[in-house]
């Protein structure tokens, strides 16, 4: 669900500041790699956005403080960011 959140901002806040998911080389947006020890691990890429971290900055922006709620096929999540 994270990737989908990720891909929500990237859709519709094109010009927000923050981290894009990128594609593997098969266009996956996760990818499976399993360790000597025959764990499975997945991993994402993302892009690299130059700056503070997030969660020190206040306060927010207006933009970001609309995306309390983000609704996925079945499940609506609150979350705050503001």
């Amino acid at each position: 669900m994270q990737n989908e959140a990720m891909l929500h901002l990237q859709r519709h806040c094109p010009s927000l500041r923050t981290s894009w998911l990128q594609l593997t080389g098969t266009g996956q947006h996760m990818a499976e790699v399993t360790n000597s020890a025959g764990q499975r691990h997945f991993l994402r890429l993302l892009s690299f956005v130059p700056g503070r971290m997030f969660a020190l900055v206040q306060p927010h922006s207006a933009e970001v403080c609309l995306l309390t709620y983000f609704p996925f096929p079945r499940f609506l999540y609150a979350w705050s960011v503001c």
